[in-house]
């Protein structure tokens, strides 16, 4: 499972589907339809003590998602389960509004993201003229996060720019020693 803290515009098409998916799984768990993945290490960022609902908050998580599949890709993505963030007109309710920007996240853990996605994810899967550009676009969006940092997030994330460190839940990261060196070696050029 992959819930990605960066914004769902930086995904491709094939990661935003995974995203909506494993989104739809995340939403299952909280829902209690599901016993499986309950303690999966991705959904320790909704998991915030005496904090807002978290069928609410993933729902909010993937109307992002919808939204950009609908702008981009307009694939066939069911707004269905994830009703009652937005009304017919697409306007946000007040209660879902309330929830943008409650969930704080490392810097480290976003800037590891688009790191990850542009640098891993996407090598050697697709040659395509857009997974290249995007590679140089996200690259060069690492290069200068210092000016609107939370657009790098999905909304309902907040940044902590004084917290470097990779996030607890990011076992890719921490179970990967090859990995860890290629990031830290990157991370020392910046």
């Amino acid at each position: 499972m992959r819930l990605w803290t960066i914004h769902p515009c930086f995904l491709s098409k094939i990661y935003l589907t995974a995203l909506w998916a494993e989104g739809h799984l995340a939403l299952s768990v909280f829902e209690g339809a599901t016993k499986s993945y309950k303690n999966h290490p991705q959904l320790e960022r909704f998991k915030i003590p005496n904090g807002p609902d978290r069928v609410l908050l993933t729902k909010l998580y993937l109307n992002y998602a919808y939204m950009i599949n609908s702008y981009v890709f307009k694939m066939n993505f069911n707004k269905n389960r994830i009703s009652g963030i937005t009304n017919e007109n697409n306007v946000m309710n007040p209660e879902a509004r309330s929830l943008l920007r409650t969930i704080k996240v490392p810097y480290g853990q976003v800037l590891f993201e688009l790191w990850y996605y542009a640098n891993v994810k996407n090598v050697g899967k697709n040659k395509s003229m857009y997974v290249k550009n995007q590679r140089t676009f996200m690259m060069d969006i690492i290069s200068n996060a210092q000016s609107g940092i939370n657009a790098l997030v999905n909304p309902i994330f907040t940044i902590d720019e004084e917290d470097t460190n990779i996030a607890s839940w990011e076992k890719t990261f921490n179970s990967n020693p090859v990995l860890r060196w290629a990031y830290c070696d990157y991370k020392a050029q910046l």
